[in-house]
């Protein structure tokens, strides 16, 4: 049997791994569209993305085994929402990459915008991606 503790090392790792995965891959992906390295945008789109979303639903898992064993049951549909708009968010990206690949997209814009200095789009974000807010 597995102690307890270790699904709360793994839920750290996943979350760890996850952030530097994603702390990363914007800049490189924005690099390399730039750049026209197409070998890496197919990377992403077929290797690194699918890759980065199997880890989410990896860590929505995780979390979920923790909230039935820690919580009460209600709740926990907030996560899944979230989980599930981060997991096809990431699929649509590499959707839009291959599609870029094939010839059916002329630009990315997303990759064509210039970057927001970290920090100023907080507020923004959080009224977007907050489902458990009442409007």
């Amino acid at each position: 049997a597995k102690d307890k503790n270790y699904e709360w090392y793994r839920y750290a790792k996943l979350v760890y791994e996850i952030g530097v995965q994603k702390a990363w891959l914007r800049k490189k992906l924005q690099k390399a569209y730039l750049e026209d390295d197409r070998e890496y945008l197919r990377s992403a789109a077929e290797e690194i993305l699918p890759r980065l979303a199997d880890t989410m639903g990896e860590l929505a898992e995780c979390h979920r085994m923790q909230w039935e064993s820690t919580y009460k049951p209600f709740g926990f549909e907030v996560h899944c929402f979230r989980y599930g708009g981060a997991i096809a968010r990431i699929r649509a990206a590499a959707e839009k990459i291959s599609r870029y690949l094939a010839g059916e997209l002329s630009c990315i814009e997303e990759l064509d915008a210039e970057r927001i200095p970290n920090g100023l789009n907080f507020r923004f974000v959080k009224q977007v991606v907050t489902p458990s807010s009442i409007f």
